[in-house]
């Protein structure tokens, strides 16, 4: 008996179960942030899609002028102290501050990363998605049945924190008076603390202000998650069956490998200019948050309140396993295609034929290993291999160390 359209089993492609596990983080996401459906990418249920209508362009340029103008006074008031004498922020405002500033580039970036790119990645995805079913389809027994039931919890946990963000982070801010809109109206309007309604009015547009940046990255960062991690898992699963084909004996010519391997090149060519920029963007504002969580972490401690504490705990972890996820494939990806080229020069030396040998052999030396990197458009600045993420973690404990070792226990007062 079919299972029912719009279903949960519905939705699940005949693929790896990881990649049916995909499909439901996406369905939750779509379901918890309906009311914020503006980014290009969007998810049909199915498939991905890339809507490039005036409309929805429009509404994404109005979301980045309302970013802006939250992160436009933390700019604002971050800089000011460098070219006036009249005094530094609270040092909790400071750090509130850089955050809201990094959600704020980070919203803007992906965004028009999305206008300029988004189109080739949704390409991708779905071309992907379309080669596995095929290949899967030709090939039944290269289906692998992995346990992947962590990473089912993991993405219900993602998907759930980021919207309890969404209501907690504009609550504390106004609450802590953390905001930006505070000290730009502290210092260019005269608030009478006697009027019950002005009181009421300001607060109701420090919230909508607050919100607006709060919303957009508790929704783009699982977003930009769920979306590289079905990627990289696709592409995975791609090579995987490449290799399962290459061992197993299933009587595929080597030609038609070595055109899927080329495809999958391509393709990974193809949504490069996306991934690459985003990944970058990731890298530099995670080493940023990185630090800053992991030193309200340490120095919190006591001077946080307890509510308040806990949730950058959680931070904490949920940016070392995303790192840490986000890391691992990109490396599997390319020890695969590196083993998979090896093993078909290998098989190309075995054949009968001379000429065949030595074409094959050729043509395999000739095919690059599939590479994911970070760079800004055509120019990629470095690729992510197997030593990246143990080098970007040294990074994060050495900075964070240089940080906790340059503040002054006496900034730390104002944290109570």
């Amino acid at each position: 008996m079919a299972p029912p359209q719009g279903s949960d089993i519905s939705l699940n492609p005949p693929t790896v179960k990881s990649s049916g596990i995909l499909i439901l983080a996406l369905n939750r996401h779509k379901s918890l942030f309906r009311f914020l459906e503006t980014t290009p990418i969007s998810w049909t249920g199915k498939k991905f899609l890339y809507t490039s209508s005036s409309l929805r362009i429009w509404y994404t340029n109005t979301f980045l002028i309302l970013i802006s103008t939250t992160t436009l006074p933390s700019l604002y008031f971050l800089v000011r102290p460098i070219f006036s004498t009249s005094g530094s922020l609270p040092f909790k405002n400071f750090v509130v501050f850089v955050g809201i500033l990094l959600c704020g580039i980070f919203n803007v970036w992906v965004n028009i990363a999305q206008i300029l790119y988004g189109k080739e990645f949704v390409l991708v995805l779905n071309e992907f998605d379309d080669i596995i079913k095929t290949l899967l389809n030709q090939y039944p027994s290269c289906v692998q049945n992995k346990q992947t039931s962590n990473l089912d919890v993991l993405f219900k946990l993602f998907n759930d924190a980021f919207l309890t963000y969404v209501i907690l982070c504009p609550v504390g801010c106004i609450l802590y008076k953390l905001d930006p809109l505070y000290f730009l109206l502290k210092e260019f309007y005269e608030v009478s603390e006697n009027n019950f309604l002005e009181v009421r009015l300001l607060l109701a547009i420090r919230y909508c202000f607050i919100v607006i940046v709060c919303s957009e990255s508790c929704r783009l960062f699982p977003l930009i998650f769920i979306l590289f991690l079905s990627g990289l898992r696709l592409c995975y699963t791609n090579l995987k069956i490449l290799s399962s084909l290459t061992t197993r004996k299933e009587g595929v010519l080597i030609h038609k490998l070595l055109l899927l391997h080329k495809s999958t090149t391509i393709l990974v060519r193809l949504a490069g200019k996306f991934q690459e920029s985003v990944t970058l963007c990731l890298m530099g504002i995670g080493l940023v948050l990185s630090m800053l969580f992991n030193f309200a972490v340490v120095k919190g401690l006591g001077r946080i309140p307890l509510h308040l504490y806990w949730y950058i705990v959680s931070g904490t972890g949920m940016i070392l396993i995303v790192i840490h996820i986000l890391m691992l494939y990109p490396y599997r990806i390319s020890d695969v295609s590196l083993d998979l080229l090896g093993t078909w020069v290998w098989s190309a030396s075995l054949n009968e034929s001379y000429l065949r040998r030595r074409y094959y052999r050729k043509k395999v030396r000739a095919m690059g290993v599939v590479e994911i990197a970070g760079g800004i458009g055509e120019n990629r600045f470095y690729v992510l291999k197997r030593s990246t993420e143990v080098k970007y973690f040294a990074i994060i404990v050495a900075y964070t160390i240089n940080l906790l070792l340059g503040i002054p226990p006496d900034l730390l007062d104002d944290l109570r």
